[in-house]
């Protein structure tokens, strides 16, 4: 299969996968379990549902960018949203499949959530607690699906058009590589860590030091998603950084800890078991991805 073709899966696989757990998901979480029987779940579902409009502007960047090809062999045609070490992402990333890199992410962030669970860490959103409608249990997973999906979408839009700038600038200017590289890696970055400060003004309005660490997140959220050139670490990251911040008042300390932990390695075992090289697993799911390109 061409390599073209493998660009349009990727891409818009990586749509419908995020849709689908995004929005398809929670809002079923919130029918079934009756929490949009109050306005202001319902609400807060409702605001949540512009990611599916950044999503829809996200696939008309990816379209001017697949259509544009002067350039590409210069500065590629990345938007930075499934293009695993296309330029000027690592191309280490390369080797890396959706499915892949989906499993590490999941993996390192819930690493970091456990550390950060042990030291009392900030959420990185403005979801209000839910728990007079959703059962604890029910109220961790929806938050922690809606509104990762939403917010990083937006991230995702704001690199995007930071991204389409550059190489706009670069083409006419005719940069070379490495100069489009350096631009995309200082303002990406800047701009994507501007907007998680403005998406986060209204819940942390007056705290200096909590929007320092929103501002911070951002960055080495859209850092990441430069790096790898993929809408999956920092997606990930941001539902660990939810998901292990409402379970501080869920369960114990000591429970989380075993139960995580458990899960971790569980999960490291399954991973080296699949992509060791030289294991057959990883062999079959090579030969699987060269199908593809």
């Amino acid at each position: 299969m061409e390599n073209k073709t493998k660009v349009l899966l990727n891409f818009f696989g990586l749509c419908l996968f995020v849709g689908v757990i995004g929005f398809l998901v929670s809002e079923s979480v919130g029918l079934s379990l009756g929490g949009f029987d109050t306005a202001e779940i319902l609400q807060q579902q409702s605001f949540y549902l512009i990611g599916g409009i950044f999503l829809l502007l996200i696939i008309c960047g990816f379209a001017i960018e697949y259509i544009i090809k002067k350039g590409d062999d210069r500065y590629g045609s990345s938007v930075l949203f499934s293009s695993l070490g296309e330029k000027p992402s690592v191309p280490y990333f390369k080797k890396f499949s959706q499915f892949r890199m989906l499993f590490l992410s999941v993996i390192v962030a819930s690493i970091l959530g456990l550390f950060a669970f042990v030291t009392k860490q900030t959420s990185f959103t403005g979801l209000p607690k839910l728990t007079q409608q959703f059962t604890p249990q029910a109220n961790l997973l929806y938050g922690s699906l809606l509104i990762p999906a939403s917010e990083n979408l937006g991230l995702a839009l704001v690199i995007l058009i930071t991204i389409v700038i550059i190489r706009v600038l670069a083409r006419k200017n005719n940069w070379t590589s490495a100069n489009f590289a350096i631009m995309t890696y200082i303002f990406c970055p800047l701009m994507g860590a501007i907007y998680w400060v403005i998406n986060h003004l209204l819940h942390y309005s007056g705290q200096e030091i909590s929007l320092l660490a929103v501002l911070g997140f951002g960055f080495v959220m859209s850092l990441i998603t430069v790096l790898t050139g993929s809408f999956i670490p920092a997606w990930i990251l941001h539902i660990s950084n939810n998901l292990f911040y409402d379970m501080q008042s869920i369960f114990t300390r000591d429970s989380v800890i075993i139960f995580v932990g458990i899960i971790i390695a569980v999960l490291v075992f399954i991973y080296l078991l699949i992509f060791r090289k030289g294991s057959k697993l990883n062999k079959a799911n090579q030969m699987g991805s060269s199908n593809v390109s």
